[in-house]
């Protein structure tokens, strides 16, 4: 392009280069990339030396975030290149010249976008700082890799910076309007979020890697079931969906580029967008016509100043709202709603009733980055209108106060969140209609919207005016606003957690149908009021130094206004507000409530383990034979208090001289008394430790009492908000009684913290060897079986429910009384629940005639998926009947409590059950949506055998036999009612889970039979081991090892059983190749590789078809950190099975046509015996009606890492 171009290029270096905010830009994604490599490393590590925080995979997940989050300051470099030109009346110099339009337009666009290069490259050079800084964490650097850094920068930071710059570019040069340039930046944003959002759904990921235009999404799609021994070594596969992504974005990016070069005037203003950015954004608003008319005498008075007001409110109100960048920004969000709200609050894929809570929840959240762009952007702009338009020194002059103007520029920024609240009613209300919900709770959108969340956004609003006027640079306080919210995270983990460190916090609640705003909603409005208290002194520090005149120079800005009588009084009420707040939510987080860090908390949770461990953990404690309760509740006033008696009894071979009682810190105690003789020893309420040294030392085999008296400590509310346990509707509480004995369970168990205090590391369970261990369970060292009798006072309209049969139920005092007792003896665990309930009842009947009464205690309104639960019931105790054992107790009921925690838990015969996981899903039949309310109701009935019948000791392992018997045994049931074709997608659901748990396992995975508290394991991998196991030898033989094992072990006494003495049941019996297989699930961390590689088709004379497949298998071995080895295969047996085209109905790609033959079972081997590999092979099968699809291991039986490719369509044979 010759001299001119570069030139161009050259101006644009030098301009740059003498400008602060280069520097400023520069310095501050150094140091964030700086910080997050040396200091605040939990933000791509978990910290315990498993996944190295410098791995090329978490350079780029930084990296990405960081871009993504910076936008701004790539608008700032090359959104405003030709856009400064015309805001300076500098264009016709340019166009006067010789210079070409394509030298000045890629000359000016090819500076910018070095420049921006060159700023962002702090990113790598912050990462290299931070990984070399003295003060780094070397446990989780790993080794430096330049082509970790190489490929980041191929890969990411240059084709995100020119994509970006390139929208940016074009936005500012055709619109010459920085709204436009920030809309623009916004709908990006939009695009990001909805994209990422689709990561969620298994059908979805594919479409949000192409999506997505930062690479997030498919980045995360490429590595999504990478073990950490995978993170730490491989660099990102620079093909597939990512090197889809990088072109397609790349591409759009230079797409722009080249037309916006041939729709750019440049002889002239652009006319169509010249005149439209003109009438629509504050920044182009023409004095002439939009000035405001004020007569050349100085009135004075209240009516005129708050005439004026008015006036100026209007005018900047509609000014704002009427604006094309507002409009257009609104709708990009609302757009991004309806999208969005397809999944919203979805569980297994599967959608629920788009109730007006949910449809909050979704649409604020999604939203609520709007709302923070929108207030930073337009109170920019608002604050240099009248500079923006060169009327400033005009408008300065007229006798209109500066608190008049700038309380009228507040009203308008305080209008447009009025109205951005009306259209997200609007849009929520239109979501419930379209998807044909008409039970709309207009109340709780106006007391949402306009009572709670608007008051966030207006000291947001508050904080943006003073930043935006003290910095007086546009972009700098742009940057300012994301730099406040980086920080605030940052410093909450540095340990400065409280609420008064961090601008506009404690105000986040959780609304329930079932409880409303509940107990949040008091510390939400102190906290509220101190932060508008504090944002009005802020605003009147605005005011203080609000440029009126030439001179912007802050200190001469503070010394020359004035605030008048109005803004001071303004400044001394605020003032007052603030201080007095703040004085009264101190007074409730530090004086009526402990205020402890997380730090505080791990310290004391060290301390426990110095002070007592050593001295405690073996010492021979009674167990608890009995308990019984007498639990008032006050719902009204959110508090409880307990009476209870406990008998003991010595069950070791040794004397007990000392009993341990640890209990809650945050109860009080009003009692605890025994009947024997006793001197207190240790007294730590601090922790909640207490021992008692018996004055004759408990004999084995003898029995002692021991009652207590606690009450709830709860007054007020704690820095995190409500801190009650009981609540006015809706009260779940689980056991709230002291323990006996020393409680491993309160040590610290993170590698790092233990370190940080000078422990060592420490196993989350012990070994299957530890006899000591397994004289407890894993769900309480303190007790093996008790009898259980419980009397519940609470409101007179509420009803409390607790294992146990109903023996009473009276009113005493105005409260409504019931007494619980079981017949037989329990596990110490047990809950207790009181909520304003509506009863559905039912029955099951077993198969020697014995009736069970069921009950559903739901809220009202929450009918939807009842007949649902009770299948789900009714089919697991009819399968745990038939093939393990009968049912131990006379009755099992459902209990609904708040969406404060999403969990079902099984008690015995009760099953606590929240409203966020079932009670309003909306599950279609006609599709392949997972009807998830019968499957947690089958799961946690499934306990009443797998947990409540027999039980693991603590061990590794142990959960296994809860856990994953009752997943194994809840997707049986689901088979039973719906068939093997719709489990598909459960198991693959589960596989997902198991693959990706893997991931971030920051303790190293083990296997099956080893597995220490790790969810993904015995959850998820374990009912697919299970689920394998039935297939291979078959279901009734499974389920008749299973009923020994339990009928041997069940009701056991200590010592408990293992995980590893179910395995050894299943090998009895067991084919020397089952016998490997059984390892290979439970014993080995085994993973295969089925792949359908082609299938065709053949139309034979009978009519019937030739299917002809080729499939290749592998299998592997992998080791704690997930490093794999090929292992020989040896006799495998895998489904083959042949599908019809799927009904058009079910979703994309979920669900498999009908299978038009019984699944074939093929039997692989290695060929070659002492070098394993990928075996191919190629079988032929006859069907009746024309194949579609074809495929090895279909169901997703075995653990396959990619089980995309197990099936393929089926071609014509040529």
């Amino acid at each position: 392009m010759g001299n001119g171009f570069r030139e161009m290029v050259r101006f644009e270096l030098r301009y740059r280069a003498k400008s602060v905010t280069t520097y400023i830009f520069f310095a501050v994604l150094f140091i964030l990339a700086l910080a997050i490599m040396s200091v605040d490393t939990s933000f791509v590590s978990n910290r315990d030396g498993q996944s190295y925080i410098n791995s090329p995979q978490s350079l780029d997940i930084v990296a990405v975030v960081l871009v993504s989050l910076s936008a701004t300051m790539i608008s700032a470099i090359a959104g405003i290149g030709i856009y400064r030109d015309f805001e300076s009346n500098t264009h016709e110099l340019f166009f006067s010249t010789r210079l070409t339009k394509a030298q000045y337009w890629y000359g000016r666009f090819i500076g910018s976008f070095l420049v921006t290069l060159i700023v962002y490259s702090a990113i790598p050079l912050g990462f290299l700082a931070g990984s070399a800084a003295p003060w780094a964490h070397k446990d989780v650097l790993g080794p430096f890799r330049a082509d970790a850094y190489l490929a980041l920068c191929c890969q990411f930071l240059i084709p995100d910076i020119f994509f970006i710059s390139a929208l940016f570019f074009v936005g500012g040069a055709l619109t010459r309007s920085l709204l436009a340039i920030y809309t623009q930046g916004i709908v990006l944003l939009a695009l990001w979020v909805g994209s990422i959002s689709l990561l969620g759904s298994l059908e979805n990921r594919t479409i949000s890697g192409y999506l997505e235009p930062f690479g997030m999404s498919a980045l995360s799609n490429a590595t999504k079931y990478w073990t950490m021994y995978e993170q730490n070594s491989l660099l990102v596969p620079f093909n597939g969906v990512l090197l889809q992504n990088r072109l397609l974005w790349f591409g759009v990016g230079l797409t722009v580029l080249i037309g916006g070069y041939f729709v750019f005037d440049y002889a002239h203003s652009p006319r169509s967008l010249r005149k439209s950015a003109a009438k629509s954004t504050p920044g182009a608003l023409s004095p002439s016509d939009d000035m405001v008319q004020i007569t050349p005498s100085a009135p004075t008075g209240w009516r005129y100043h708050l005439t004026t007001f008015g006036f100026l409110l209007r005018f900047y109100t509609t000014d704002v709202v009427r604006s094309v960048p507002f409009l257009a920004i609104t709708l990009t969000g609302v757009g991004l709603l309806v999208i969005t709200s397809a999944s919203a609050d979805e569980v297994f894929d599967t959608p629920v009733f788009p109730v007006t809570r949910v449809v909050l929840e979704s649409i604020t959240g999604t939203f609520q980055m709007f709302f923070y762009a929108l207030i930073t952007f337009y109170v920019g702009e608002l604050v240099w209108r009248e500079r923006v338009l060169r009327a400033d020194q005009t408008t300065d002059v007229l006798p209109v106060s500066s608190l008049t103007v700038v309380l009228a520029k507040l009203g308008a920024v305080v209008g447009m969140i009025a109205t951005l609240n009306f259209v997200l009613i609007l849009t929520g209300v239109f979501i419930q209609i379209s998807k044909s919900f008409y039970q709309i709770d207009l109340p709780l959108y106006f007391s949402w919207l306009y009572g709670v969340e608007i008051w966030k956004f207006v000291i947001f609003a508050l904080l943006c005016f003073f930043l935006h006027t003290v910095i007086n640079q546009k972009f700098v306080a742009h940057l300012a606003v994301v730099l406040i919210f980086i920080v605030s995270a940052t410093l909450r983990e540095w340990g400065y957690e409280r609420n008064f460190y961090h601008f506009g916090s404690g105000i986040d609640f959780v609304y329930s149908d079932m409880n409303g705003f509940g107990s949040f909603l008091v510390p939400l409005r102190w906290w509220q009021f101190y932060w508008l208290a504090a944002g009005m002194l802020l605003f009147c520090c605005a005011l203080k130094v609000w440029i009126r005149g030439t001179d912007t120079r802050i200190w001469m800005r503070w010394q020359v206004s004035h605030l008048g009588k109005v803004g001071r009084a303004i400044a001394v009420a605020a003032a007052i507000a603030f201080l007095g707040s703040g004085t009264f939510l101190y007074y409730n987080t530090d004086v009526l409530n402990e205020y402890t860090t997380t730090w505080q908390d791990n310290k004391e949770r060290a301390d426990y383990e110095r002070n007592y461990k050593k001295r405690y953990e073996k010492e021979p404690q009674p167990h608890i034979t009995s308990v019984v309760l007498d639990v008032s509740l006050y719902p009204e006033r959110q508090k409880f208090a307990l009476i209870g008696t406990y008998r003991l009894k010595n069950k070791t071979k040794k004397p007990v001289r000392e009993v341990i009682v640890d209990y809650s810190s945050q109860l009080t105690i009003n009692k605890f008394t025994w009947s024997v003789p006793t001197k207190r020893g240790v007294t730590d309420d601090d922790i909640g430790f207490r021992t008692y040294r018996l004055d004759k030392p408990l004999a084995p085999g003898s029995e002692i009492t021991f009652t207590f008296h606690l009450e709830d400590k709860q007054q007020g509310f704690s820095n995190d908000g409500s801190n009650a346990r009981i609540f006015e509707n809706g009260t779940f509480l689980t056991l709230p009684a002291p323990t006996i004995g020393y409680q491993p369970d309160s040590e610290l168990s993170e590698k790092e913290e233990r370190e940080r205090y000078g422990l060592k590391p420490r196993r989350v369970m012990a070994p299957v060897t530890d006899l000591h261990a397994r004289n407890v369970t894993y769900i309480g060292n303190d007790a093996d079986w008790i009898a259980f009798e419980a009397t519940v006072r609470t409101a007179p309209d509420q009803t409390a429910v607790t294992p146990g049969y109903l023996v009473k139920e009276w009113k005493e005092n105005g409260r409504r009384c019931f007494t619980y007792r079981m017949d037989a003896p329990i596990r110490n665990f047990y809950s207790i629940l009181s909520a304003r309930y509506r009863e559905k009842r039912d029955t099951w009947k077993a198969v020697d005639g014995k009736v069970v009464p069921l009950t559903i205690y739901h809220h009202p309104g929450h009918e939807y998926n009842l007949e649902r639960m009770f299948s789900g019931v009714k089919g697991a105790l009819s399968y745990c009947s038939r093939y393990y054992a009968p049912y131990q107790f006379r009755q099992l009921r459902i209990l609904e409590f708040p969406n404060y925690v999403q969990l079902a838990q099984s008690f015995p015969n009760t099953i606590p059950y929240s409203e966020g996981i079932g009670f309003i899903a909306r599950v279609d039949d006609t599709t392949n949506d997972v009807d998830y309310p019968f499957y947690v109701s089958a799961h946690e009935t499934a306990h009443q055998w797998w947990a409540h019948q027999v039980i693991g000791g603590n061990v590794e392992g142990s959960e296994m036999l809860s856990e994953s018997l009752s997943e194994y045994t809840s997707l049986m049931v689901m088979r039973e009612k719906y068939g093997r074709d719709y489990l598909r997608h459960f198991l693959r659901y589960n596989l997902d889970e198991y693959l990706s748990g893997r991931k971030d396992d920051n303790k190293g995975e083990n296997p099956l039979v080893r597995s220490q508290h790790q969810q993904y394991i015995h959850y998820n991998k374990g009912s697919l081991a299970f689920c394998a196991l039935a297939d291979r030898i078959g279901e009734k033989r499974l389920n008749a090892i299973l009923s020994r094992f339990l009928r041997d072990n069940r009701f056991q006494e200590p010592p408990y059983t293992t995980g590893a003495d179910l395995v050894a049941y299943l090998k009895q019996g067991a084919t020397k190749a089952e016998q490997a297989y059984i390892r290979d699930l439970f014993e080995k961390i085994t993973l295969y590789e089925c792949r359908a590689e082609k299938a065709t088709r053949k139309k034979l004379k009978n009519g019937k078809w030739q299917v002809t497949l080729r499939y290749a298998v592998s299998k592997f071995y992998a080791d704690k950190s997930g490093k794999e080895t090929p292992a020989l295969l040896d006799d495998e047996l895998f489904d083959v099975n042949i599908f019809a085209e799927p009904d058009k109905k079910r979703k994309e790609e979920e669900l498999l046509g009908k299978s038009l033959m019984e699944s074939q079972k093929v039997t692989v081997s290695s060929s070659k015996k002492s070098k394993p590999g990928t075996e191919t092979r190629k079988v032929v099968y006859t069907v009746s009606v024309k194949p579609y699809e074809a495929g090895i291991d279909p169901y997703n039986v075995m653990i396959d890492r990619t089980p995309d490719n197990n099936t393929v369509q089926v071609e014509d044979a040529k």
